[in-house]
Formats: C-alpha cells, sequence, structure tokens
C-alpha cells in the first residue's frame, strides 16, 4: 500500500523550530513507496496517514513516535497534495522531555541558522516560497493562516487514501 497523505508539523520553542534529521540507513532505500525520504536532510518532524487514521490520529502517533511526548496542536491547513500541516509552541520544560524515536537527531533552530543547513521536504519549499511568514510563527509562537501559506482548510474527512 502506497500512502499518499501526511503531515507535517512547524514546532517552536523559545523562538527556535524544531527540525529533524533524517536517517541514512544504507539498508533502507529512498523510494517513494517504502524508503525514507531525503534521508541524512534537515526536516519538519511528520509521517504517513495510516489506514483508518484522520489528520488528528496521525499527528498524535507520530508525536509520539518521533519526539516521545504529547501536546496540544493547531492546524494550519491542507497542502493541494493531501498533507495536513500544524503548529504548535511549547515551553522549555517540554522540549526537555523530548526522546528522539526516529532520525539521527533532533534541533531546535532560530530562522537564520536554517540557511546552513541540508534541509529536505517541505520545509526547504516552504521557506523558500514563504519565508516572512514562517519568521512570524517562529518568533511570534502564534500559528498563521494557512491561507497565507497556501494551504486549505479541512473539512475533517478520512484523508487516506490508498493506491
Amino acid at each position: 500500500m502506497r500512502q499518499i497523505a501526511g503531515m507535517q508539523l512547524f514546532l517552536v520553542c523559545e523562538g527556535k523550530l524544531l527540525l529533524i534529521l533524517r536517517d541514512n540507513k544504507p539498508d533502507i532505500k529512498d523510494d517513494p513507496i517504502n524508503g525514507i525520504h531525503f534521508p541524512n536532510t534537515w526536516a519538519l518532524m511528520g509521517g504517513g496517514v495510516e489506514e483508518g487514521e484522520d489528520f488528528f490520529q496521525t499527528a498524535a502517533r507520530e508525536l509520539l513516535e518521533e519526539l516521545g511526548i504529547e501536546f496540544q496542536l493547531q492546524i494550519l491547513g491542507v497542502s493541494a497534495k493531501g498533507n495536513c500541516y500544524f503548529f504548535a509552541e511549547i515551553g522549555q520544560g517540554l522540549a526537555d522531555k523530548i526522546v528522539l524515536g526516529e532520525g539521527q537527531e533532533y534541533r531546535f533552530f532560530n530562522l537564520y541558522e536554517l540557511d546552513s543547513l541540508e534541509l529536505g521536504g517541505a520545509i526547504k519549499i516552504y521557506l523558500a516560497k514563504y519565508r516572512d511568514i514562517i519568521m512570524k510563527m517562529i518568533v511570534s509562537g502564534k500559528p498563521a493562516q494557512g491561507s497565507q501559506m497556501g494551504l486549505f482548510i479541512w473539512n475533517g474527512g478520512q484523508p487516506n487514501k490508498v493506491v
């Protein structure tokens, strides 16, 4: 089964954005069905929707799998490709409880540090198009309107489609 919907999270703590350095395991192929997408690059936390899940269920599962914590998310919207984007701001106390479950490492970066990183996936695309909006989210700790980032409102239906 191929997943065509996923979720991504803009997670902010004290004016910095969390990114995960994706795995670069030679035994896992980088292919669109079974592999790690954008290996060995810094990316937003996220993952694919599993059968029967909605975006919020996917986000809750991915948070536990990748970071080992739970917190309230705000939906930004859904991209034309069917991926759902969320925003959250957490305090340092919760950030200190993160236990990495996937990827090589995680780190919080300010906007200017992002320029020196090898970025992959959605963050690379969204920074190129919506840098000022993302900067405001990071600095203010408040979500943007999804429409400002080319996102659509999610109607709450099941996003999982299998090809």
